[in-house]
């Protein structure tokens, strides 16, 4: 990876308060049609929509993370379903995020610990999701199931 790339890629970081350490080995690289970064063998983050997100990886690894992103609390009745890739349901969402907007990226993490276990889209903002009764409310892009997770070099 050239300089230039990763000083747009550092600048883009520092929204999360992380950056590259020397002797970091970085690489970008396409996994399963997806952009990817990869930081000391692992994947650290993606791109979805020319955005990079973390990874769950990155979260489990740096929880300070969590605090830079916008979270959806799900039930444990939905943690299955949901590591194993589904959709996040509306009856399985216990809290959110106030501030969210049809879109945006969240962090899901389950209710007893707070731990992360996928990363999703929104389909809905915050307004509407409190008067939404059921349906498909964040659609799942990453989770815990995923080969992303499995994935080291």
């Amino acid at each position: 990876m050239s300089n230039k790339e990763l000083r747009a890629i550092s600048n883009e970081l520092s929204a999360y308060e992380l950056s590259f350490k020397k002797g970091e080995e970085v690489y970008f690289a396409d996994f399963e049609d997806t952009n990817v970064i990869i930081f000391n063998k692992k994947i650290k983050f993606f791109y979805f929509n020319n955005k990079i997100i973390p990874s769950l990886v990155a979260l489990l690894e740096n929880p300070n993370i969590i605090e830079h992103m916008k979270k959806v609390v799900v039930d444990l009745g939905a943690l299955n379903s949901i590591i194993n890739g589904a959709d996040v349901m509306r009856p399985g969402i216990i809290e959110y995020d106030e501030n969210i907007n049809k879109d945006d990226i969240v962090v899901i993490v389950e209710e007893k610990n707070k731990k992360p276990i996928a990363i999703g889209k929104v389909l809905y903002s915050s307004e509407e999701i409190k008067n939404l009764g059921s349906g498909k409310t964040i659609k799942n892009i990453h989770c815990l199931g995923d080969n992303f997770c499995r994935f080291t070099l």
